[in-house]
């Protein structure tokens, strides 16, 4: 039985794509484990409001510390 070429390929490419995939590690964390950072402070939140300022600051040191930009 003859192929044509392009059945051997998509063939090759369909072994190659599961031979790849077969490769990821399923299951918790994966392939790609995440990073997880907590920031805190006791003024975040006064009399029942929300602090905008505090919040960002917050937000802001929590994002340096995640990623390691400089401050």
């Amino acid at each position: 039985m003859l192929y044509s070429r392009r059945e051997v390929m998509s063939t090759l490419m369909a072994a190659a794509v599961a031979h790849a995939a077969s490769d990821l590690k399923l299951g918790i964390p994966g392939p790609f484990p995440g990073r997880v950072v907590a920031v805190n402070s006791e003024n975040s939140i006064i009399s029942g409001q929300y602090q905008p300022e505090v919040i960002k600051k917050m937000m802001q040191k929590g994002m340096l510390a995640l990623t390691g930009a400089p401050a």
